[in-house]
């Protein structure tokens, strides 16, 4: 029986004759009950294809960003294995869907791995905490990541250098540990923790600039800061015995708070400066989560940043007002103070210290601007530990999560409130604050951005892109990523796509010359590539999709389901509708195509030499027809691969779009054209201009353009996919009418003005 109905599903499919298709019900059982030979196999292999992808596109990713960040590439040996391993992966499965037609990319990852491994391995493990960032996390531990990518954001953490033990906790074995917390001669055990980190430690800049330091040992993930020492001489000798004392004291912490020995204790070195207070401010109280309070704890010296002696004023914060509800002094007579080599020594306080307080309310309100800041930064309440330097300026030392959940706090998109003067490449965010007599690297002035008085209420959190003169009010978070991160040179071949854009139906095989194969990025592309035409160049391959046709939109649709991509019943039905489809990327990136001010229709106005270019490449193209374009897709509930012809144009798009940001990813390629050069060139740099506008990374070749939008949460993932749908119909030949920078830039405003139709004069066009 299934033989014969398998038979029957087939004559269907490929009958040239109207034929009545099988009844639902018999699809589903044949379907479901494996009747298909190998379809559901290779169903499960293309989605494995694409998780291999996935984990290839994140490790490749982390890469990118740590090296932009002046990472050095020793430190990066494991996560180069994990790229090789998953592309091999990747190429394996793809190997197992095209009966080994690409078994020679082996050849080309064992040349990577090769280029990979002639890099020397770093000496020493003190890295600068200006080239270390949150992707550190694994190797210097989460609160050391925190408080790394705090800097880099402008909050004000000191300069200083991470000094990372050998192997293991410390290089050490766990006897060795025992007996480091059992001997009474601490002074041997000083001497030897020292010497783990070698003599480079005395001739750091970072630390030598003030002639003393200041060492702080962290837990690996989220202990705390479990050390502090101090030095006075610059000396290798004295850095070295100041270093071990601090890690002893962190270890014997840790025995007495009895966290388990596994983890090891990263310390920062940073310059020693004149510290008169510390303490712990909780972005989010975590005792009382549920009202919505700030809470700070203050103490003479530097105990509140190890949580050692007492008398520590507390205060609490309205978290929505920016004010200070109520404060409680605590009594007082001695602090913790560095005053010389070695740990901090317990001193009396003096009367007039016994009665002030630590914290002014400038200093409170300051630290709730960071607390606001790192908050949205990380998704998540956070304790910060600060110290108070003679003078009055605030330092973070270590940022911690707070294992509770806050009420909303911050928008998820800011809102554009003003066009100011561009003043260079960047972007920032702070408070805005029109009268305050202090500086702060997060107070923002109005005169320095030529914005009217009063234009913006005092303490308002704003997002500034500093090259395009863009005023947000809130935190945009997409705004504050790094677009474009500089890379060393001899690095990009890993990221770089050198193999052209496949413009046709060709076979990627025949597209493509094996020494365009440079890198990895170009592996991941070649592959999906040639999935996406083995799923759709044959007659027989493209029966077994799924067409969509809707007059709204002049395309047909050709869809691969891979699984819950469309709806049960729709999933044995050749012809679909759009309520049919459950992809949510494609419902996103429909939105936009079907918006009401997308035109489809109608002329399009072009100019001669852009026809007569048209008319001498059309005996190559000669898959366009009237009605519109055709693309074919690949449908998961959160993924998406769509490729599209338009006329002359083709343009891709690749998302994977979950509740988890580090997983998802949104690539756009477009290419082609219909026009002479300078129409194919203004396009794609309009296309550069609106992407880059919708915080794309974009890359051009020739007249190619490659956009990337990684890491964004489902509501900035959906957001852009409605744009490019938008898009999609905004650039329908747009090559034709674009013949000079002019009309470009009027296209770009039209665009964002959400004048979407050509059939319409962009403002401020010539008449």
């Amino acid at each position: 029986m299934k033989d014969s109905l398998w038979q029957k599903v087939k004559d269907w499919l490929f009958s040239k004759e109207e034929k009545s298709p099988p009844e639902e019900g018999q699809l589903a059982r044949l379907f479901l009950g494996g009747g298909s030979p190998g379809l559901k196999r290779r169903n499960i292999a293309l989605m494995d294809f694409l998780e291999t992808r996935l984990l290839s596109l994140q490790v490749l990713e982390e890469i990118r960003f740590r090296l932009s960040r002046g990472t050095k590439p020793g430190w990066l040996k494991s996560r180069f294995e994990d790229l090789i391993f998953e592309l091999k992966n990747n190429v394996r499965i793809l190997n197992d869907l095209t009966e080994n037609r690409y078994a020679w990319l082996f050849a080309h990852i064992e040349e990577i791995q090769k280029q990979i491994s002639t890099i020397e391995e770093e000496r020493g493990r003190i890295l600068p905490l200006s080239s270390l960032d949150l992707t550190a996390a694994e190797v210097i531990g989460r609160p050391l990541a925190e408080l790394a990518e705090a800097r880099a954001l402008g909050l004000p953490v000191p300069r200083g250098v991470v000094i990372i033990p050998e192997t293991g906790p410390m290089g050490l074995n766990h006897q060795e540990l025992e007996e480091i917390l059992s001997n009474q001669d601490h002074g041997l055990w000083q001497e030897r923790l020292g010497r783990l980190f070698g003599p480079e430690l005395a001739s750091v800049p970072e630390i030598l600039e003030a002639n003393k330091a200041i060492f702080l040992a962290f837990g690996h993930q989220e202990q705390g800061l479990l050390g502090l020492a101090a030095t006075e001489n610059p000396g290798q000798d004295s850095l070295q015995r100041t270093c071990g004392l601090a890690l002893l004291a962190a270890l014997e912490k840790r025995a007495y708070l009895g966290l388990p020995r596994a983890f090891f204790l990263p310390c920062l070195v940073v310059a020693k400066t004149k510290v008169i207070a510390s303490g712990v401010f909780y972005s989010l109280d975590p005792r009382f989560p549920g009202e919505n309070l700030a809470l700070a704890v203050a103490f003479w010296g530097v105990g509140g940043i190890i949580e050692a002696g007492g008398g520590a004023d507390v205060f609490l914060i309205d978290r929505h007002q920016k004010k200070i509800i109520s404060g409680m002094s605590g009594s007082r007579k001695k602090g913790l103070f560095l005053v010389s080599e070695g740990l901090p020594e317990e001193k009396s306080l003096s009367p007039e210290l016994q009665r002030l307080s630590p914290l002014e309310d400038r200093h409170l309100l300051r630290l709730w601007e960071y607390g606001q800041l790192l908050e949205a930064h990380f998704e998540g309440p956070r304790e910060i530990r600060w110290l108070l330097e003679e003078g009055g300026r605030l330092r973070l030392v270590g940022i911690f999560p707070l294992k509770v959940s806050p009420p909303r706090l911050l928008e998820s998109e800011a809102v554009l409130e003003a066009e100011v003067r561009p003043i260079g490449p960047g972007s920032l965010a702070g408070t805005f604050n029109q009268r305050s007599e202090t500086e702060s690297p997060l107070e923002i002035k109005p005169e320095a951005l030529g914005l009217p008085p009063d234009l913006i209420e005092d303490q308002t959190l704003i997002s500034l892109d500093t090259e395009r003169g863009r005023l947000y009010r809130g935190w945009k978070r997409s705004l504050l990523k790094t677009k474009n991160p500089p890379l060393p040179d001899k690095w990009r071949f890993l990221f770089e796509i050198h193999i052209p854009l496949i413009l046709g139906a060709e076979d990627p095989l025949v597209a493509v010359e094996a020494e365009e194969i440079i890198g990895p990025a170009d592996i991941l592309h070649l592959g999906l590539e040639a999935v996406f035409w083995e799923s759709f160049h044959s007659p027989e391959a493209l029966s077994l999709t799924h067409l969509l046709r809707d007059p709204r939109v002049p395309l047909s649709f050709y869809f691969l389901n891979l699984g819950r991509g469309l709806s049960s019943l729709a999933a044995f039905r050749r012809e679909i509708t759009i309520s049919d489809i459950l992809c949510r990327p494609f419902l996103d990136l429909w939105r936009g195509m079907t918006h009401e001010g997308v035109s489809w229709s109608g002329p399009v106005e072009f100019h001669l030499g852009g026809f007569l270019s048209v008319l001498s490449r059309s005996f190559v193209h000669r898959d366009v027809t009237q009605e519109g374009g055709r693309g074919f897709g690949i449908l998961l509930p959160d993924y998406l691969f769509l490729r599209c012809r338009m006329a002359y144009h083709l343009l891709a798009v690749e998302v994977r779009k979950t509740e988890f940001p580090s997983h998802n990813y949104l690539f756009f390629r477009f290419g082609g054209g219909g026009a002479g050069a300078e129409g194919r060139i203004q396009r794609s740099l309009l296309l550069v201009d609106i992407l880059r506008e919708l915080d794309f990374r974009v890359e051009t070749k020739a007249d190619a353009v490659f956009a990337a939008f990684i890491e964004g949460r489902e509501e900035e993932i959906a957001e852009r996919l409605d744009q490019l749908g938008r898009l999609m119909g905004f650039t329908r030949q747009l090559d034709m009418p674009l013949q000079d920078e002019a009309t470009r830039k009027r296209y770009v405003k039209a665009f964002f003005e959400g004048h979407y139709s050509l059939l319409e004069e962009p403002p401020d066009s010539p008449k």
